[in-house]
C-alpha cells in the first residue's frame, strides 16, 4: 500500500528485554533514513522533517529510543547508553528489513 504524505505505519519490535516503537513514513522503496529523537524527546521532535524528506521520495523511520516516547520504560540508568542506542537503531533497520 502506497503511502501520502500524512499516512504514517506505526509498530513495535523486540531488542532485548525491550520493546521499542517506531513510525514509518513514505514509499518502502523509498531511500531509506532513520530519525532517531535526543534525550527527553519522543519521534513527535522528527515528524516535520519526516515529511519533508517524504515529499523528496526518502523512506523514513522515526524511532523512539529505550524510555522515550510509546518505547519501553526502564528504571535503570545503565539501560541508557549510546552504544545501547546504537544497537536499537539497527535492531529496527533488522526488523524492518532494511541493509
Amino acid at each position: 500500500m502506497a503511502k501520502n504524505l500524512t499516512s504514517v505505519t506505526t509498530g513495535r519490535f523486540r531488542c532485548g528485554p525491550f520493546e521499542l516503537a517506531y513510525e514509518d513514513y513514505g514509499d518502502p522503496g523509498g531511500v531509506p533514513c532513520l530519525l532517531m529523537n535526543g534525550v527527553l524527546l519522543d519521534a513527535g521532535v522528527n515528524r516535520d522533517l519526516a515529511r519533508r524528506f517524504v515529499g523528496e521520495g526518502y523512506r523514513v523511520i522515526l524511532l523512539d529510543l529505550l524510555g522515550h516516547g510509546a518505547s519501553d520504560k526502564t528504571a535503570d540508568p545503565s539501560a541508557h547508553r549510546v552504544d545501547f542506542y546504537a544497537e536499537h537503531a539497527i535492531a529496527c533497520l533488522d526488523h524492518l528489513g532494511i541493509k
